[in-house]
């Protein structure tokens, strides 16, 4: 699968980019050393110097700032390209792995399924909660004096509504964590893996509760509401920890997949979409390309090329890209 056109333009700019702001810092870095030794051939003060030499020295030093301005100027210019040329570029290169790199995908998916498990853990809460209160019902109505065996009917009826609906959810999550781990496998990283849940109170318990003498479900009441609260205000927190660093995990192996084929690509643009040119040139197409958008995008601050240089410098320029196959 070859890169798309505009994918290898942006490598394309990205490789003169760079080469442009190297050629000019090392011109400012000679620049500087130059003013430098300049600042040693200060004239002595008072009467012990002619005006004139005084008036030559402020001259060169003048003319030295200015140049030096005028390269860092240009060198912020170029930064500003650069940053937008790379958003752009990740984002495209990113699009590119999603449907060529097989590691990549594995993770885009793994991803996916950890938002599917997030959004059933965060659904949790309240289940829980209600469930924690129909428990506080059912022994309200089961402890005397009350002994209502209506309402303890009525009381054990909620209780397996909200069972059900408890028992379904952490089906579906559990689901989720399976899969989860059939990943973790493939790509050999139990750092991806989500925690184990507690196993919350199903149906069945809700029954054999049900059936059982009435001190023993009350002291099993008590028990049960003890473990629901517990992860509510504990274990919730632990779970959401774990689902996190995964994330990172999967986002910072992600951005290394991206970040080693991009390094291949810089490496193969410098090497062959580049001729021979002028800094100047170079300064000029990359301002009438990306300076608009650039403005278009940050209102705040106007970005506009610096003053030229008197300087100029050689630069190896971008030709036309040959077509780049799919990573390694």
């Amino acid at each position: 699968m070859e890169l798309k056109q505009s994918t290898q333009s942006l490598l394309c700019d990205e490789a003169y980019a760079f080469l442009c702001r190297s050629a000019l810092q090392e011109e400012l870095s000679k620049r500087e050393q130059e003013s430098a030794a300049l600042a040693l051939k200060r004239p002595p003060f008072g009467l012990l110097a002619s005006r004139k030499a005084r008036e030559s020295f402020e001259q060169a030093c003048e003319t030295s700032a200015a140049a030096e301005l005028a390269l860092r100027e240009r060198i912020e210019h170029l930064v500003r390209i650069e940053n937008w040329v790379r958003r752009s570029l990740h984002r495209e290169l990113s699009i590119y792995l999603e449907a060529a790199s097989p590691d990549y995908q594995l993770l885009a998916q793994l991803q996916a399924l950890h938002d599917g498990w997030e959004k059933g853990l965060v659904e949790l809460p309240e289940l829980l909660t209600r469930f924690a209160r129909d428990l506080r019902g059912v022994r309200s109505a089961a402890t005397p004096p009350a002994n209502d065996a209506a309402e303890l009917g009525r009381q054990y009826g909620l209780l397996r509504e909200i069972a059900v609906r408890i028992e379904d959810k952490q089906l579906g999550i559990d689901r989720i964590a399976n899969e989860v781990a059939t990943y973790a496998l493939k790509l050999a990283a139990k750092e991806v893996r989500m925690p184990a849940l507690p196993s919350f109170r199903r149906t069945v318990w809700v029954d054999w509760l049900c059936a059982i003498p009435v001190e023993q479900a009350l002291s099993e009441i008590t028990r049960v509401e003890f473990e629901a609260r517990t992860f509510l205000n504990g274990g919730l927190q632990a779970a959401r920890a774990r689902l996190q660093a995964a994330r990172a995990w999967c986002m910072l192996t992600k951005e290394n997949l991206l970040n080693q084929y991009w390094e291949q690509l810089r490496a193969h643009a410098q090497a062959h979409y580049v001729v021979e040119c002028d800094v100047e040139d170079v300064l000029a197409r990359l301002g009438e390309r990306y300076d608009s958008a650039i403005e278009a995008n940050n209102r705040c601050g106007e970005v506009k090329p610096g003053p030229r240089s008197t300087h100029s410098t050689a630069l190896m320029v971008p030709s036309d890209p040959p077509s780049v196959g799919s990573p390694a």
